[in-house]
């Protein structure tokens, strides 16, 4: 196998609008709609292989005119922009933007994402959850699982291909994240 020094950044942040937005946040994020799955039984994803959501509007994660959004997708934006800024990567655009929320027996499996990095900013993480954060596999050791210790108000970024999940909620407390893919080229000058 082939050695390498190579390092894949994960990068930490907290929000600086946290304290300021969280509460509107959430109450726009819980009056917002959701599709419906076919059985109409006001339920979009029901638990199955690698999923159980409690609501979620990945299907709407370019619209712009989400009232969430505009309170505060810019700032979430831009503050990622920034923060790859600071690791020469220049252009980022924040393409998809959208929440999770996660209740009682909720999980999101390992899975990958689009782009060329996505990430998390922790909404509502409750201590209560018992959950350290999202948890990651190694990429160059696939049996080395680890969780980035994340506290409320934190927002991550990290490279899409990285395998990632967030584990079963074991908790009457709800999770609540916003997750992001984005697309930026590294600077070649800096």
């Amino acid at each position: 196998m082939l050695q390498n020094k190579l390092t894949t950044p994960i990068l930490k942040s907290k929000f600086k609008y946290h304290k300021d937005i969280k509460n509107k946040l959430l109450k726009l994020i819980n009056k917002a709609s959701f599709p419906v799955d076919q059985s109409n039984d006001n339920t979009y994803l029901k638990k199955g292989d690698n999923h159980s959501f409690y609501k979620h509007d990945w299907n709407d994660a370019l619209n712009k005119n989400r009232p969430w959004y505009k309170l505060t997708g810019e700032k979430i934006s831009n503050q990622l922009i920034n923060m790859l800024k600071k690791i020469n990567y220049d252009n980022a655009i924040v393409h998809e933007i959208w929440f999770q929320q996660y209740k009682l027996n909720n999980f999101h499996g390992w899975h990958l994402h689009g782009r060329n990095f996505t990430g998390v900013y922790y909404v509502d993480f409750s201590k209560k959850l018992k959950q350290k954060g999202t948890e990651f596999i190694d990429i160059g050791n696939p049996k080395n699982k680890f969780v980035l210790n994340v506290k409320e108000g934190d927002m991550i970024i990290f490279p899409s291909n990285i395998w990632h999940r967030s584990p079963e909620i074991k908790s009457d407390s709800t999770k609540t994240i916003i997750s992001y893919n984005i697309e930026s080229i590294i600077n070649e000058t800096a």
